[in-house]
């Protein structure tokens, strides 16, 4: 489920923070008077994991808000823990919420600030 989302400068793309799979966006979105006769939006998966700095990979777990920065246009967006989202077994429902409430047990801060560079993809 979306968390924080924004639009980007020109209002084409709308940029999201997804709890379940990372950052992602809409573009081409169609004004609501003419849904039916425009082409379709396209999403995108911008980011489900981050390159660290020793070259590993690290996933991103409960991303949560959006910001777009007003000169150079870059996303930034939270990873706020570690843990990864729970998946009931019984109802097939995703708990978004187990990830909040394992860091709050817990008592880690284990969020991170990420940043998301449309003109290059990284």
């Amino acid at each position: 489920p979306p968390k924080g989302r924004q639009f980007d400068k020109r209002g084409e793309c709308l940029y999201y923070a997804d709890a379940i799979v990372g950052l992602a966006r809409i573009c081409n979105l169609p004004p609501p008077h003419e849904a039916a006769s425009s082409p379709k939006a396209n999403v995108e998966l911008l980011a489900s994991r981050v390159q660290l700095s020793d070259g590993t990979y690290s996933p991103i777990h409960y991303a949560d808000d959006v910001a777009i920065g007003p000169k150079t246009g870059h996303v930034y967006f939270s990873d706020a823990s570690n843990i990864p989202t729970d998946k009931d077994v019984y109802t097939d429902r995703w708990d978004v919420m187990y990830a909040s409430k394992m860091e709050g047990l817990r008592g880690k801060c284990t969020g991170r600030l990420l940043r998301y560079k449309p003109e290059s993809g990284e």
